[in-house]
């Protein structure tokens, strides 16, 4: 995808192939990421935790390499095209409009999924169902509801 944009520059461009390799590297890394985030909007729709924890990890994973490749390119004093920049900086920029999307995903996901906890704590016939033998997780709140009852 990106190397298409790119490669016709690079051609042009007296690097040698370590270098080259090394910015096809990280070009793949940031590729990967861009699948892992939409993975992980895929996760974050389903509410599937168990994937969402394993996508973190990948990410983590991914970032760790970009870090990595980051310090080799810096080594190496990689000399690359100006339009290799900007190209760079509108990949990234997109992958951080995927991220903030899935943050704000998540956090709707999770303010609803309280807020489902909250209903079914206040209903009174689960109160009445369990009556001293609730579990612990609505325990207090119940209590609470209770004694403000009486």
């Amino acid at each position: 995808m990106l190397r298409a944009k790119v490669n016709r520059k690079w051609e042009q461009a007296s690097l040698d192939d370590n270098r080259v390799s090394l910015v096809y590297d990280k070009f793949d890394c940031l590729e990967d990421f861009l699948r892992v985030t939409c993975e992980e909007r895929k996760a974050i729709k389903a509410a599937n935790i168990e994937d969402l924890n394993t996508i973190i990890a990948k990410k983590r994973s991914i970032i760790a390499k970009i870090n990595h490749l980051d310090g080799q390119i810096k080594k190496v004093k990689t000399s690359v095209p100006p339009d290799f920049f900007r190209i760079a900086k509108d990949f990234i920029s997109e992958i951080a409009v995927f991220q903030r999307e899935n943050e704000k995903m998540l956090k709707d996901v999770a303010s609803k999924t309280r807020q489902e906890i909250n209903e079914f704590q206040n209903q009174e016939k689960v109160r009445q169902v369990y009556k001293d033998n609730l579990p612990s997780n609505l325990t207090k709140r119940a209590r609470n509801k209770d004694s403000e009852n009486k």
